[in-house]
This record gives C-alpha cells, structure tokens and sequence, in this order.
C-alpha cells in the first residue's frame, strides 16, 4: 500500500484519503476505491444514495447504524472482514488506529450527513 497515489477525500471529514480503484465515482456505475483513515478517526453518521460493501484491508474499525454516533453500539470489524451498508440507512464509523478499506459502491456516489453541521463541504 505504499506506493498508492493516495489523495485528500473532500466527501469525508478530515484527513481522510482516497484512491480510486476502478470505475468513476461520479457517473453512474460501479466503482471501487481504497479509503485510509488515520487514527482516532470518526465520520458522522450519514447515508449514502445507493447500497455500498467495505472491506476492512488494514486494521480495525466500528461500525454502527443510526442517526448519532454511538462508540457503545458498533460492531467491531479487523482486516479481512466486509461489511454492507443499504442504501438510505444511516449509518457511522471510526477507527483507534490507521485503517485502510476497500469501498465497493455504485455511483454516482455521495454523502447525505444526518447533521447537515457534519459535512465538510459547507
């Protein structure tokens, strides 16, 4: 994963990054993208327009449905589990430690944050 052309990801909040797979995230389609998350990394909950598959690659991260975030109520996944996100549900996220996923989606791809104070492209 070192030699990934890895790139800011204005959708997500922080220091998120990306790297696009295959497809087009913004045409319709399916597409796929490694996401990295640095530690002590969280994204409110929101939704997503249509169902979407992660696959945990690197280290460990919670994930938890509904409207807040909630660390008492996320399911932990390590390297090597999957996990799949209907679409319209909401639905959260964070890590401890650095996490690398592999995000399966169909696009066009976008983020709805339950709290519109959330995203960070206001």
């Amino acid at each position: 994963m070192d030699s990934i052309a890895w790139k800011h990801e204005a959708l997500l909040p922080g220091e998120a990054q990306s790297a696009l797979i295959a497809g087009d995230p913004s045409k319709p389609g399916v597409f796929m993208a490694y996401l990295k998350f640095p530690a002590n990394y969280e994204i409110p909950s929101h939704t997503h327009p249509f169902a979407e598959v992660v696959t945990v690659l690197k280290g460990t991260v919670w994930n938890g449905m509904g409207e807040k975030l909630d660390r008492q109520k996320g399911d932990k996944l390590g390297a090597g589990a999957s996990f799949t996100l209907p679409a319209d549900h909401p639905h959260y996220l964070w890590n401890e430690e650095e996490t690398v996923v592999l995000l399966t989606a169909t696009g066009p791809w976008n983020i709805k944050y339950v709290n519109p104070d959330d995203d960070p492209r206001k």
